[in-house]
């Protein structure tokens, strides 16, 4: 370190003992506190002060606290961007060390998770549907089982095994559940059916399919897996239950459907 920091750190000591602030005595010097912070870091390290690159030393301590004297209400990650601006870069793990430290840390209550509860309310059958679909091999070949699950009653409405999934896939699997319920193309209430952002889900020719019948397709939100909670919990059984533990289902099982 040159001569001339290191009379800038000296001098500041100096008149910190005698009552002034870093602030003014940095002010009065025309250095700038990034580079007095940056020297004061070097020296320490130098002369073995600092223990660990997260120790915070005397002087970043007091800076932490003139912050939250002035603004009580900043918790860490506010007094590390306060710092930020003038140049100083202390970790928002550090600050809070040093306000846990000082008993500073205010407690708090975390909103609770939004995916923690299902996006839809069912009162009755027939209300709203959940669809989605799986790999099983067959023969040795690759299928998709496609299933449709009704939401209130739980009950598999229908599915199918299908060598790959489409629009046509989906449409299909959806005609068969109004079907097996006994409710007609032409009747005014349909289930809306809530999927996956998948392509054959999203496709226009899909979306038109539901708008000419009459009946809602809606999308369970991305990272939210409770908005088809329980299309994923049957799959979630059948794959550790079934599908992995047969591994390779014979030949003409996907013709078994009841």
């Amino acid at each position: 370190m040159g001569n001339q920091k290191r009379a800038v750190l000296e001098l500041v000591e100096t008149h910190r003992g005698q009552g002034r602030t870093v602030g003014e005595v940095l002010v009065s010097v025309g250095v700038a506190r990034s580079s007095y912070y940056r020297w004061k870091k070097g020296e320490g390290e130098k002369r073995g002060e600092r223990q660990s690159r997260y120790e915070l030393m005397a002087e970043e301590r007091e800076l932490i606290d003139e912050v939250k004297a002035k603004q009580p209400q900043y918790r860490h990650r506010r007094i590390q961007g306060t710092l930020q601006q003038k140049g100083i870069y202390l970790s928002a793990s550090a600050i809070y060390g040093q306000l846990k430290e000082l008993g500073q840390v205010e407690p708090y209550e975390r909103r609770a998770a939004p995916w923690k509860s299902p996006h839809y309310e069912v009162r009755q059958r027939n209300l709203m549907w959940g669809s989605d679909w799986t790999k099983l091999s067959v023969g040795g070949v690759r299928w998709y089982l496609l299933t449709v699950i009704d939401f209130f009653s739980r009950l598999i409405v229908t599915f199918d095994v299908v060598p790959t999934v489409h629009a046509r896939s989906v449409k299909s699997v959806y005609q068969a559940g109004l079907n097996n319920q006994g409710n007609s193309r032409h009747s005014e209430k349909k289930p809306e059916l809530r999927v996956d952002r998948g392509s054959p889900n999203t496709l226009g020719v899909t979306q038109e399919f539901f708008q000419t019948l009459g009946a809602e397709l809606s999308f369970a939100q991305v990272h939210r897996p409770t908005d088809n909670a329980l299309t994923e919990q049957f799959y979630g059984t059948v794959k550790q239950e079934e599908i992995y533990l047969v591994e390779n289902h014979p030949d003409g099982y996907r013709h078994a459907k009841n």
